[in-house]
């Protein structure tokens, strides 16, 4: 598990997604391995939820700055030294530790997980090179209309994003979900809309109207639009 947000960082409430798959993960049969960054780089530290760490679970983390507190002078710094964000320095031993991660324990999953967009180029590091399959977690659209509003950061982002979208074309339970959304265009993952409301919300795409006043008005997720937008999902449907 490739996460940024982790004790004892604090004041993120991404810490708790993380932290509760490592509590119930086991529960089901998975032993969790984390793979996360050293306290130097974090803002915000607290012990408050180190005692929710199973004591079974195998943590490790990787040395990491924060480009704008660590490598700036007098509060300025070279864009790419943040690139795809400010904690991009982590990719480097963390790749390294993930691979000797990978020696040791041979994991059968690697999982990763936003907005730290750093988590996501590790694991797909990890991936090309053990071959173990990669799950990219997002809780929103990394790039979208309007956001991140820095175009070289929004590039950026857009190229990890796209990384982890044509990684995860390949999966057999995508192929399965799709071939089903052929088959039944309103069924599965869709039961909220219809082939008439996707085509409104085309329209809507193309009159440049935010994700998230479209997921608000439909009732779906920003991610479900955003899969709309670039033919992911109902592909078939044309305006």
């Amino acid at each position: 598990m490739v996460a940024y947000h982790f004790p004892p960082l604090t004041g993120s409430s991404g810490i708790q997604r993380t932290l509760r798959f490592v509590q119930h993960l086991p529960s089901l049969g998975w032993q969790p391995l984390v793979l996360s960054a050293n306290a130097l780089a974090y803002e915000l530290l607290g012990n408050d939820l180190l005692g929710g760490i199973p004591a079974d679970t195998v943590v490790r983390r990787a040395f990491a700055l924060d480009t704008a507190r660590h490598l700036s002078l007098r509060g300025r710094y070279l864009s790419w030294m943040a690139l795809p964000d400010r904690w991009v320095s982590w990719k480097f031993a963390a790749i390294r530790e993930g691979r000797r991660m990978i020696r040791e324990f041979k994991p059968d999953v690697i999982w990763s997980t936003y907005p730290i967009a750093t988590a996501h180029v590790i694991a797909a590091a990890l991936h090309r090179t053990s071959k173990i399959p990669w799950v990219a977690d997002f809780r929103d659209p990394m790039a979208h209309h309007g956001y991140p509003t820095d175009p070289v950061i929004w590039q950026s982002f857009a190229r990890v994003q796209a990384e982890a979208i044509a990684h995860q074309q390949g999966s057999p339970a995508v192929k399965r979900a799709r071939k089903k959304m052929r088959e039944n265009p309103g069924e599965g993952n869709n039961t909220k809309l219809t082939v008439e409301k996707v085509k409104q919300i085309k329209h809507l795409l193309k009159e440049n109207k935010t994700l998230k006043s479209i997921a608000a008005k439909y009732k779906v997720s920003d991610m479900q639009v955003y899969r709309i937008k670039i033919g992911e999902n109902w592909k078939m449907v044309t305006i």
